[in-house]
């Protein structure tokens, strides 16, 4: 099986400070571990690059570039 993401889960899975820890980090935690248990490959919207590149905010942006490069993503 395979799951398509975008950055809405991305983004809480990979806080870059702690204030961008998110409420739904830990839903988003579950889910990860639910799918890596379960041989269920993860996969990124190609879409969710283009979010990430639109970030003004320069030190975040590169931090989630790099974070980003963790997943396959799915075109």
């Amino acid at each position: 099986m395979k799951i398509l993401i975008d950055t809405n889960i991305l983004i809480p899975l990979e806080p870059v400070h702690s204030v961008d820890i998110e409420p739904q980090r830990l839903a988003a935690l579950d889910f990860i571990s639910l799918c890596l248990k379960n041989n269920i490959e993860i996969f990124l919207h190609p879409e969710g690059r283009k979010d990430i590149e639109n970030d003004k905010n320069q030190v975040r942006k590169q931090i989630r570039t790099d974070a980003y490069k963790k997943y396959k993503e799915k075109y």
